[in-house]
């Protein structure tokens, strides 16, 4: 047999191998519920663990005409770019204090996470009518120190007037649409992250009695 002949038949051996190989592949995926030709997804084993989002403290109880602050904090976050979220509250109950009354409009403070990095701030405002608050900040990455964040910081810090008495949530809404954690994948990717949101309560309850002690003169 010439040798151009056994070539011929070495490739039509190792290209029959390949297919039944492939073949076997794509049997396999289809029955784990997976598309044959699927992109390689790079969120697979990667940051396994859920990042956590809580408000800190979690409930107060808080006299009416005082004030308090709630930090949104974030635990086991890894490679965090950045944060939006959207928050709701009872405006009877509660308003909340600008952080910076040389801007427009009510702010709360910014997340410290990002301290001394290149950011921008996408959303920072507060409805006192409605009970809303929007916050949106982004890693802009432009120097060396402007690296991805892990581990665990404060997301904005909030300064609640309490103004009524009873319990007002203070609650994330619209979870996974507009309230999120950005966070960078393999190849510098920034996607959203799964992650747990906790929300929290403020109490409005009676304020302190100051009782001064009776002083009786004889003469």
């Amino acid at each position: 047999m010439g040798w151009s002949k056994r070539r011929s038949i070495g490739w039509g051996y190792a290209a029959r191998t390949l297919g039944l190989v492939l073949a076997a592949l794509a049997i396999a995926w289809l029955a784990a519920g997976v598309p044959a030709w699927a992109e390689p997804d790079p969120q697979i084993h990667v940051h396994t663990a859920k990042p956590a989002v809580y408000l800190d403290p979690a409930s107060k109880n808080v006299p009416v005409g005082f004030e308090t602050m709630v930090t949104v904090r974030v635990d086991n976050v890894s490679k965090l770019l950045g944060v939006n979220y959207r928050l709701n509250f009872d405006p009877s109950v509660l308003q909340v204090v600008d952080a910076d009354p040389l801007l427009p409009g009510t702010q709360i403070y910014p997340a410290e996470i990002f301290q001394g990095m290149t950011t921008s701030t996408a959303a920072n405002s507060v409805d006192n009518t409605a009970g809303t608050i929007e916050y949106g900040v982004l890693l802009l990455t432009l120097s060396p120190g402007d690296q991805p964040v892990t581990g665990s910081g404060a997301l904005g810090r909030i300064k609640f007037r309490v103004v009524g008495y009873g319990s007002s949530p203070v609650q994330f809404a619209d979870i996974d649409e507009w309230t999120k954690l950005i966070v960078e994948w393999p190849g510098g990717i920034p996607q959203p992250a799964p992650a747990t949101w906790t929300d929290g309560v403020l109490t409005g309850v009676s304020g302190y009695k100051l009782r001064l002690p009776l002083v009786y003169n004889s003469r």
